[in-house]
């Protein structure tokens, strides 16, 4: 029985990720990011295994929009920041789940900015909020980082 569920399961996933191929096609910013050797199959396959639980309603959705997809961006985001800052060894489809996770924070906070700041938020827009602030903060964090590791690479040489 755990096979059938397993391959439930893989099916789920696949699935997610070839609506989420769909939307983040609609875009031609993030399109450009595919221009290396990694494709968008990949790296959506990687989202959708990265950020899927078991019972996670966000996997039966038919439509995205961007909240939902930055709520699963998010997931990973956190997952390869941590391993990114423990050993530095992400890989160029695990880069690329970084830099979405950072576009699509970027794209929804400055929506935030737009709307009425007289209106209250609500619980979940303010724990989306906090999230997007999570996101652009530890991108800062990881282009220091970034800096600072090809800085002592330049200084190794001479």
């Amino acid at each position: 029985m755990s096979v059938i569920k397993a391959l439930g399961q893989q099916h789920t996933k696949a699935e997610f990720a070839y609506l989420l191929q769909g939307y983040l096609s609609q875009d031609i910013e993030v399109c450009a990011l595919f221009s290396g050797a990694t494709n968008m199959t990949s790296v959506v396959n990687l989202i959708a295994a990265l950020s899927y639980r078991e019972g996670d309603e966000r996997f039966t959705e038919t439509s995205l929009d961007t909240e939902l997809v930055f709520a699963v961006l998010f997931d990973g985001f956190h997952l390869l920041f941590v391993k990114e800052v423990q050993h530095g060894d992400l890989n160029q489809a695990e880069h690329l789940v970084l830099r979405l996770a950072q576009y699509y924070a970027a794209q929804l906070e400055s929506e935030f900015v737009s709307e009425q700041v007289n209106e209250p938020q609500s619980e979940g827009r303010s724990e989306l909020r906090n999230k997007l602030k999570q996101v652009l903060k530890a991108s800062s964090q990881l282009d220091n980082l970034y800096l600072q590791r090809r800085g002592l690479q330049s200084n190794m040489g001479r």
